[in-house]
């Protein structure tokens, strides 16, 4: 399969998403690598033929960073198939690749359908605070001095966000769905420890514990691999662009001290826009594939 190599430009946007991620002298190498690429592809059809043979005109050491770089532009451009394909050496960049997340009816869909109240809290929460794992780890039940909790009795969080100074202490509020499935998981609970998500002892579960729970949990529920608390992060902030949430305001909600990073999470919502099922590639084969298919055909009914 092909596609017309005029799809192929370097814009603005892309640089802002490579600046995003990286110091400035990789988006230098990246940036040169691309152009060389987009130049080369120029009156060629995009095929994995046409990319190796670009590759393969490279010099050794340029070979694995240009191949990192190309991949990287073209899931980007929603070429993640062709992407895929290309054989990245060893030694070269890390590569950026798009964050895993998961639309809000699919969320929804797994925390009311999961066996496990405690479960289904831990992601109730940490996708409507956009929690960090260690955030979600320090919460308590109950209002305490200087510490991160979330009040049960009004639905009032305070947050502490570990990786920014300008936005320390954040304020949110749950949603009433969040609260639902909390007060579920209080009431199975049989200890009085004062931390949100604890053990069968009632003592606090670390950031570790927490994130196999969630994996084990999910892989033995609905089959997903791949999927931890960083998967509910990222589809709050991705969701808050879909509905149209301002890029400071997400910023803000993800507690970043710039709104740089948040680009990425506008650029998965411009394409959700357009390919829905794009967001759930990664859940083919799984058994819960084709209940999402139905979840995103439901909601662009009603959208």
């Amino acid at each position: 399969m092909s596609t017309a190599p005029t799809d192929l430009r370097l814009d603005d946007t892309f640089i802002r998403y490579l600046e995003a991620q990286y110091r400035p002298s990789t988006v230098y190498v990246y940036r040169r690598a691309i152009e060389r690429f987009v130049g080369f592809m120029r009156g060629r059809p995009l095929s994995m033929e046409s990319v190796m043979r670009f590759i393969d005109s490279l010099g050794p050491g340029e070979r694995p960073v240009y191949a990192y770089a190309i991949r990287t532009y073209l899931n980007y451009s929603g070429h993640e198939s062709l992407a895929r394909q290309i054989p990245v050496p060893r030694g070269s960049y890390t590569q950026m690749s798009m964050q895993a997340w998961l639309p809000w009816p699919l969320v929804k869909y797994m925390a009311d359908h999961t066996s496990s109240p405690k479960l289904a809290a831990m992601m109730a929460v940490a996708y409507d605070l956009a929690l960090r794992r260690n955030e979600l780890r320090m919460l308590n039940r109950v209002p305490m001095a200087n510490q991160p909790y979330i009040n049960l009795s009004n639905g009032k969080a305070v947050v502490y966000r570990m990786k920014t100074r300008q936005y320390p202490w954040q304020q949110l509020w749950v949603s009433k769905w969040t609260l639902a499935h909390l007060h579920r998981y209080m009431r199975m609970r049989t200890d009085d420890g004062e931390a949100l998500f604890v053990n069968p002892a009632g003592e606090r579960l670390s950031s570790s514990a927490i994130d196999a729970f969630v994996r084990s949990r999910l892989r033995s529920e609905f089959g997903v691999d791949g999927i931890s608390v960083k998967t509910f992060r990222h589809s709050k902030l991705t969701w808050m662009a879909v509905e149209g949430h301002s890029l400071i305001e997400i910023a803000k909600w993800a507690g970043h001290t710039t709104p740089n990073p948040t680009l990425t999470y506008i650029h998965a919502a411009e394409r959700f826009r357009t390919d829905p099922l794009s967001s759930i590639e990664f859940l083919k084969g799984t058994p819960i594939y084709k209940i999402a298919v139905e979840l995103l055909e439901d909601h662009a009914s009603h959208a």
